[in-house]
This record gives C-alpha cells, structure tokens and sequence, in this order.
C-alpha cells in the first residue's frame, strides 16, 4: 500500500499518496518493525513534498527514530532546524545515558 502512495506522491497527487501511506501506517501499529519502517516512509513522503515543518519528524507527534535521520540524506533539509537539532541532541544524550549504564554493570560484573 505504501508503494502505491509513493507513486501517487512521484505523480505529485500528494492527498492521495499521503493518504495511503498514513493507511498502511495505521494497519501497522502492531508491529514495532512494520511500524517504526512505515514511519519512515511517511517522513520520505513530507520530505519528497518539501515539507520540512511536518511534525512527523518530531517525537511529541509520531517519533521516528530520529538518531537515525542524520545520517540519511533525505533528511538533510531538517539538518539544520533548530527544533531537529535539539531533538536530535537529546537523543544522543539519552543513547549515551544508555551506554553508560552498561559500562557500569561490566565494570562492577554484573554482566560480561
């Protein structure tokens, strides 16, 4: 079904492609992996259209996993927004955080 909105958003029939994207988005949500790559593709979707203010691409809306958005390309155009930028700050913090905490349950043996 995404595919198909993709080919409307390529023929720039941007309600339709949009539409079946958000659709397939909906009969994903039971699926973590299904769901976080529909995502994506709805991000792909607002980008290709030049809407860059979209709120998909921010987690108090429909959180993408945004560590991963600036490495793609795709994404460049967000790059330098200063609500990505902290968004993105943030989660590397919380990544770090993360790590952290492992380094501390190695160094005191609690996991190898």
């Amino acid at each position: 079904m995404w595919r198909l909105g993709f080919i409307y958003i390529y023929n720039k029939d941007y309600q339709k492609g949009i539409f079946l994207i958000r659709k397939a988005v909906q009969a994903a949500n039971g699926s973590p992996r299904d769901y976080s790559h529909l995502l994506f593709r709805l991000a792909y979707a607002y980008l290709w259209m030049g809407d860059y203010e979209n709120k998909v691409f921010y987690p108090d809306h429909h959180i993408i996993p945004i560590y991963f958005t600036q490495y793609d390309i795709l994404f460049k155009p967000l790059w330098n927004n200063p609500e990505f930028k902290v968004l993105l700050r943030q989660a590397q913090d919380e990544k770090e955080a993360g790590r952290a905490q492992v380094r501390e349950l190695v160094e005191s043996g609690e996991i190898k």
